[in-house]
């Protein structure tokens, strides 16, 4: 009997590592995250990158008009172009989004009619790319949602990209609406119209175009950015996906969900980390060897 105690602690040491590591396990930080909080800076330093605001009208593209403001203690900036291919502003980021990504979007057109182009990711080179068209989600040439949204109202947008091959992958997006998490698109991008282009700008880096589109006249006019997350070289899974729009619509981390006393989870949750997680495995497993011991002296002596 004393002997399986032994073995059971000795278990409990890899075992109370691995829970460990599942309880300290979260979505990763995206290394690109700007919040328009007034201006716009990004708020991660782990991979550089910056906006340029396409230049007052006129011009192509171009803005009429940008600002910031807040709605419901949330910082958002907002633009207005009279261009027919729009204004927007240009991403260029220092490490390579790679053929794989994940992209987080809050935004909102004031109107969604016609073709509105959400991203370019060809440097304004093909009028493929991502757009709201007639009030719904489109990667033109590859498909359209079903759904329907309401512009100049918030919409959270979580974008994957999965690589299949030196150029194909699976292009899927997800919408979050405040309450209700849905896949709406998702089709296979054989050619590499959703890979970003190369920067110009930064050696190595790539440029998404926000809001304006290449030439067919049918860019974004106007409307608001809230926040833009980006994962280079990983596609976040649902539950990923999931947790990280409710934070970037609600602005705060959502609440744990009460977990059982004395467990594990609880130890790791509360700053725990693994080398601590060893160590009381292997107590335990000396305090098992132990019982071992002293059964074994009790009965040299009773004797």
């Amino acid at each position: 009997m004393k002997t399986r105690l032994a073995l059971i602690a000795l278990i409990i040491a890899p075992l109370t590592l691995s829970l460990s590591h599942a309880a300290l396990a979260s979505t990763p930080t995206p290394p690109i995250e700007y919040t328009f909080e007034g201006n716009l800076n990004p708020i991660e330093s782990v991979s550089g990158s910056f906006i340029t605001v396409s230049p007052t009208c006129p011009g192509d593209p171009c803005n009429d008009s940008t600002s910031f403001g807040t709605s419901d203690g949330d910082g958002y900036w907002t633009w207005s172009s009279s261009a027919p291919n729009g204004g927007g502003f240009a991403l260029d980021t220092e490490d390579s989004l790679t053929s794989t990504y994940t992209l987080l979007l809050k935004f909102t057109f004031d109107n969604y009619s016609g073709y509105r182009k959400i991203i370019d990711y060809l440097d304004r080179s093909e009028d493929t790319g991502f757009y709201m068209y007639n009030n719904k989600i489109n990667f033109y040439n590859l498909g359209t949602s079903t759904s329907s949204f309401t512009p100049d109202v918030p919409l959270t947008l979580m974008v994957t990209r999965t690589a299949t091959g030196a150029t194909s992958g699976i292009f899927t997006v997800y919408s979050y609406d405040g309450t209700t998490f849905t896949k709406e698109l998702e089709v296979n991008d054989t050619d590499g119209q959703s890979i970003p282009a190369v920067s110009t700008l930064l050696a190595g880096g790539t440029k998404l175009g926000f809001f304006y589109d290449d030439s067919n006249g049918e860019g974004a006019d106007s409307g608001k950015i809230w926040s833009l997350k980006i994962w280079p070289g990983v596609a976040l899974d649902q539950a990923e996906l999931e947790k990280e729009a409710t934070v970037t619509d609600t602005g705060t981390e959502p609440s744990p969900e009460p977990e059982p006393e004395s467990t594990t989870d609880d130890l790791a949750d509360t700053g725990y980390d693994a080398g601590l997680m060893i160590t009381l495995g292997l107590l335990l497993g000396l305090a098992g060897f132990g019982l071992v011991r002293l059964s074994r002296l009790g009965r040299i002596y009773w004797k």
